[in-house]
């Protein structure tokens, strides 16, 4: 390959188009029977979306040299995306079996495999390519860029690190980067990601919103709404920096400045209740449920057909307590978003605090089945097995979600329950001092199990002994209601120990 093809291809791998058009223009005036030159300059015209001037430097390209491979990879792309499938497949199929090594023709090939979504094989031919050209970035944010889409972020990491450290000055590659940082928390060097790209490629919105959600989440929330502020200058009437703004506002306590953001949203929606939805969702997130159930006054959440407003009105309800208004809410939202594993996983939730454990089941398995990571649907799964005696199943469930969450502690709490419902009192006791150890949050919590579980043994001077700790360690909490149900279970305990022996009882010197 030629030094001035190679500076081409590599201003193009870098994103400066300037200097891949000027290169262009050398190559076309310096060798204007270079069918690879004419190719070239084609890619250069259809990145910057001149498909007129494309087609004609292909056609001058393909005259001179109807099987040059670098014209028919960039006629292929144009072919796929003029809806000519079948056309660009065999175009890169029979150009492939003369040159099975041409970069821009395994290039070719991942795009139209990526179009037919088929991610690993699309994987595949960028890898080839990387191969081909070790130089060469593009691939690797390519491959980076799928497997963020598909969710897979921590698999697209180092193919991002990689692309960036081959193009340091390519903007776009440095905001996928960003966004594949932003998705796997690390929010700092997703900042500097985004700052970078906008260094290159100026005060871009995508850039400019990322940021400042990524501002958002690390709580600096008048950052945020400087850069939204900004942003929202330039583009009025768009919906997720006006919610962004809004919501950081809200956090910063300026309520009245964010009211108008909402309304705003609800104005731009279809439904012309979005602003309202997400206004409620804020509510509730900051712990004041009864403004949200009067930020939705006017709306029937059961026929709007919204599920995420069902999903807002439920927990609006659920969080004042309200146990069948949220459930009706979360079951007509699953009716409507059945692949929403928060709608059956908080409708089996709800169905517990009912102690309506048979219903609860089966939805606790639903969510789980969408939603294997979310350890929240394990624990009511293991919460209705527990109540509906089937103490040992519920343990079995616990003791496999921790070898994925050794460190919960409400997964440890679940599992006392599950012990104590299995009849294993000993196993359970040892449990609630596993879990006073894990999670001091728990003390108190696991102080009252061990009461409960004494309880179950008859063992009740123990068993008044622990409510008296918990009592105290409510006490230190401030939990008064806590403190006196503990005192209150101490007592009965004591009556307990104090109660008359039966004859087996003195023969056996059991109370």
């Amino acid at each position: 390959m030629s030094q001035l093809i190679e500076s081409i291809l590599r201003a193009y791998d870098g994103g400066d188009l300037p200097q891949m058009q000027a290169l262009c223009e050398q190559g076309v005036r310096e060798q204007p029977g270079s069918s690879v030159m004419w190719a070239l300059r084609a890619r250069y015209h259809s990145k910057r979306n001149a498909y007129a001037a494309r087609d004609a430097d292909l056609a001058r390209a393909l005259a001179l040299d109807p099987q040059c491979s670098e014209a028919l990879s960039v006629r292929a792309i144009a072919c796929y995306d003029g809806d000519e499938k079948q056309e660009a497949w065999a175009i890169v199929r029979e150009a492939r079996q003369r040159a099975p090594s041409h970069y821009g023709l395994c290039m070719a090939e991942a795009y139209l495999l990526i179009n037919d979504r088929r991610l690993e094989d699309a994987i595949a031919a960028w890898t080839r390519a990387a191969q081909l050209r070790p130089s060469a970035a593009a691939p690797h944010c390519y491959i980076g860029s799928n497997l963020h889409n598909a969710g897979r972020y921590s698999e697209a990491r180092p193919y991002h690190e990689r692309a960036v450290a081959l193009a340091p000055n390519n903007g776009g590659f440095l905001y996928d980067a960003g966004n594949n940082y932003r998705r796997l928390g690390d929010l700092q060097n997703a900042i500097a990601m985004f700052d970078r790209a906008r260094a290159i490629l100026g005060e871009e919105n995508a850039i400019q919103h990322n940021r400042a959600s990524c501002l958002q989440a690390m709580d600096r929330h008048a950052d945020a709404v400087e850069e939204w502020t900004s942003l929202l200058r330039r583009e009025p009437d768009w919906d997720w920096p006006l919610e962004g703004k809004a919501r950081s506002l809200h956090r910063l306590g300026r309520p009245d400045e964010a009211a108008p953001l909402w309304r705003h949203l609800d104005a731009l929606s279809d439904s012309g209740w979005d602003g309202r939805r997400e206004q409620a969702r804020e509510f509730v997130r900051s712990g004041d449920p009864e403004l949200a159930e009067e930020a939705l006054l006017g709306l029937d959440p059961l026929d709007s057909g919204d599920a995420q407003l069902l999903f807002v009105a439920g927990n609006a309800q659920r969080d004042q307590g309200n146990w069948e208004a949220a459930l009706a809410y979360y079951l007509r939202g699953y009716e409507i978003a059945p692949d929403n594993d928060f709608l059956p996983g908080n409708a089996a939730d709800a169905l517990t605090r009912l102690d309506r454990y048979e219903e609860a089941l089966p939805l606790s398995e639903v969510a789980i089945s969408l939603d294997p990571d979310w350890l929240k649907w394990r624990r009511v799964r293991i919460d209705a097995l527990s109540h509906l005696g089937r103490g040992d199943e519920a343990v079995a469930e616990a003791d496999r979600a921790m070898q994925r969450w050794p460190d919960s502690g409400p997964l440890h709490a679940e599992r006392v329950n599950a012990l104590t419902a299995a009849k294993r009192y000993d196993e359970a006791l040892a449990a609630c001092d596993r879990l006073i150890g894990l999670d001091p949050d728990y003390r108190s919590w696991a102080l009252f199990a061990r009461g409960e579980i004494f309880g179950h043994m008859k063992r009740h001077t123990e068993s008044a002994m622990a409510y008296r700790q918990a009592a105290a360690s409510y006490q230190q909490n401030g939990k008064a209601n806590y403190q006196d149900l503990s005192l209150r279970r101490a007592q009965a305990a004591d009556e307990a120990a104090a109660a008359p022996r039966g004859f087996l009882g003195r023969l056996f010197g059991r109370k």
